[in-house]
């Protein structure tokens, strides 16, 4: 036999539970701990739904009548407090407090208030319809009844793996109330305090808490390595940019000193004579010429090397060489 309790399942309340020393305590106690869907607590709690709250707030207006002093309490509450730095100024108004809750819940924490806080809720004794009583979007009466037959399978998989997941409804024709379910996370794949109703000390839960537990420990990590890579890329960035401005400049410097070199000899040419710029006029196309025939030569010379040899001519007194060159002559003609 093992007994069951369960939690609102905030994420500081799961962080507690879920502890190594809480986990071996419940487990020692054969407990099961669950979590109510997110936000359901007043209608899926029986301490949210019970006579419980509206008795200890009647208790508690008229707690000033009454004798809720306690010096054991007082003692120990002290105590408890002694430690707090940040509550100084607050602490004698907090024990008040605390001792006056203490003494309204003796008062009005009885067996029948406990039990009719289950039985308001359909808990216990189980009554399957006074729960889905409690959901504020009506359900069609044969879907109300296709989910009672399938009552005993998902109770199975919830024993197994303590949650059911959106395809195991889905699998099984389960209606879906929720507008917005195509554009959301399915709720089994959130982060476990805004899953819906789970057994938190079931081995996937408990390795799901872990996981998420590990994630918060390197999202800082992950964070610094974010913020360290975009540091990096922006310095890339403004290297880039810098070695382009450097270049760009000498550009700039380049065609201001061939502007500047344009204009200098633009002066000194109009500060010449006619005559000198004449004579000058005459001396570039001298060079230009002498350049030209200079590149030329080789030009030819290379033609020359490529060309096959002249064909040997005979040399005898019928031929003479004048200027270089062979020329025939009949004596005959003469």
């Amino acid at each position: 036999m093992r007994a069951f309790a369960y939690c609102d399942g905030e994420q500081i309340q799961i962080e507690c539970c879920l502890s190594e020393a809480a986990l071996a305590a419940f487990s020692a106690a054969l407990v099961d701990l669950g979590k109510s869907p997110a936000s359901c607590s007043a209608t899926c709690q029986s301490s949210d739904a019970s006579p419980l709250f509206k008795g200890l707030k009647a208790m508690l207006r008229g707690i000033w009548g009454r004798t809720w002093k306690s010096p054991g309490l007082e003692a120990a509450l002290k105590k408890i407090f002694a430690a707090r730095t940040n509550l100084e100024g607050q602490k004698s108004r907090l024990i008040d407090a605390l001792q006056q809750i203490v003494t309204a819940l003796r008062q009005v924490m009885k067996d029948s208030v406990v039990k009719e806080g289950y039985s308001c809720i359909g808990q216990y004794p189980f009554n399957f319809r006074i729960i889905m009583s409690k959901c504020t979007t009506p359900i069609p009466l044969l879907e109300f009844q296709k989910m009672d037959r399938e009552l005993p399978h998902f109770a199975s998989i919830i024993a197994r793996h303590g949650r059911i997941t959106e395809a195991e409804m889905d699998a099984k024709g389960i209606m879906s109330i929720n507008a917005t379910a195509s554009r959301q996370l399915p709720k089994n794949q959130r982060v476990l305090h805004q899953e819906r109703a789970v057994v938190l000390t079931a081995a996937d839960s408990i390795a799901k808490y872990r996981d998420y537990q590990r994630e918060r420990e390197m999202a800082p990590v992950l964070a610094a390595q974010r913020q360290a890579d975009r540091q990096r890329a922006k310095e890339a960035r403004e290297a880039k940019a810098a070695v382009a401005k450097v270049a760009q400049e000498a550009k700039a410097a380049e065609l201001k000193a061939k502007k500047d070199a344009k204009a200098a000899e633009k002066r000194r040419w109009e500060g010449l004579t006619s005559d000198e710029q004449k004579a000058e006029t005459s001396a570039k196309r001298r060079r230009t010429r002498e350049l030209k025939a200079a590149a030329h030569v080789p030009a030819i010379t290379a033609m020359q090397e490529n060309e096959p040899p002249l064909p040997q001519l005979p040399v005898d007194d019928d031929y003479y060489e004048f200027g270089g060159d062979l020329f025939a002559m009949d004596w005959a003609d003469l």
